[in-house]
């Protein structure tokens, strides 16, 4: 399994066809955790997601970018859920792009992009 994006979810490509590395991905299964009476806590929010590469060329930005068109988007994607295991989930988000950062030596260091989990879906 690998990370994919594309704008449905039959349109999803690989990352690495689009010439692009696998990024540093994350998930978080809400926006904050509410403590409970029992002791334990409930996540609540929509879920996040973040794609991290501490380096990123120039050509793959322009890559992204093809998909990323806006400062938000509504897109499908296909990443991991947990850090540990190679668990891939298919997900609609709305991804927010970052404000524009100025390239050093074409590249991008430390860049991320976060996406708000509208839901799970499957491939048809």
């Amino acid at each position: 399994m690998t990370y994919k994006v594309g704008p449905s979810i039959v349109g999803l490509v690989t990352l690495e066809s689009l010439g692009i590395p696998d990024p540093k991905g994350s998930y978080q299964p809400g926006t904050e955790q509410r403590p409970l009476v029992s002791g334990g806590v409930r996540n609540v929010g929509l879920p996040r997601l973040e794609w991290r590469w501490g380096i990123l060329s120039q050509v793959a930005y322009d890559a992204l970018r093809v998909y990323f068109t806006g400062a938000c988007n509504q897109l499908f994607v296909e990443s991991r859920t947990t850090e540990d295991r190679d668990e891939f989930v298919y997900f609609e988000v709305l991804s927010a792009w970052p404000l524009e950062i100025e390239p050093e030596w074409f590249q991008r260091v430390d860049f991320r992009i976060k996406f708000a989990v509208l839901g799970e879906t499957a491939i048809p």
